[in-house]
């Protein structure tokens, strides 16, 4: 369960990160 729960963590993070890198790019487009 420990295991499961770092994993979906990570998961987040990895998400959050990509939403923000994401973010950063479109406002240095523009």
């Amino acid at each position: 369960y420990r295991l499961l729960a770092m994993g979906s963590e990570h998961a987040l993070i990895g998400l959050g990160a990509k939403t923000l890198i994401k973010s950063v790019r479109d406002s240095i487009g523009s």
